[in-house]
């Protein structure tokens, strides 16, 4: 897993927001790396699927080419699932969400517990060997719209899943 991958894609998320004031949230959690520890073990599963949007025209746009990131569930990820998502097990933001509300801070040691990969072209993602636990599927689709000073569209989407014995979970994320 590379850290840096995942503070790339939360900098994009920032950069997005330029020029706008956020609502800065309070999270009252703090991050304990021993709850997140599973995250680095490996295991004998297999968290795989696909992302995607399905715009008003019916037209479908996918991850294709963005991070896609596996963070371990813990009480400091939950409630910062909840200040972005409105949820901890599944929800959607569009890009300007955070122009408008997101944490106050991001613990750094909470950003070095993750795994990321990147969609390939049909929008698909795998993450193996992965530990027994609950994670967060984090996913982005992002598009431009071909015009002139028109911002990008699209968003990101949270999915909780768990991995047990014998599992292999398919996690379809749409909006």
């Amino acid at each position: 897993m590379k850290a840096w991958n995942v503070a790339v894609a939360l900098g994009v998320a920032a950069a997005l927001g330029c020029g706008a004031t956020a609502t800065k949230v309070v999270t009252h959690e703090k991050f304990d790396p021993a709850a997140a520890r599973y995250i680095v073990d490996e295991g004998p599963h297999t968290i795989s699927g696909q992302s995607f949007l399905r715009q008003v025209n019916g037209e479908i746009r996918t991850c294709a080419g963005y991070q896609v990131s596996l963070t371990p569930v813990t009480t400091y990820a939950a409630e910062r699932m909840r200040i972005i998502y409105g949820s901890d097990s599944s929800g959607y933001r569009d890009l300007g969400f955070l122009k408008r509300q997101e944490p106050a801070t991001t613990d750094l040691d909470y950003m070095r517990y993750a795994r990321a990969t990147l969609c390939d072209a049909a929008g698909n993602f795998e993450f193996t060997k992965v530990a027994d636990g609950s994670y967060y599927v984090i996913t982005a689709v992002v598009w431009g719209t071909g015009q002139p000073y028109t911002p990008p569209q699209g968003g990101y989407m949270l999915r909780r899943v768990t991995a047990g014995p014998s599992s292999t979970k398919l996690i379809i994320t749409r909006q």
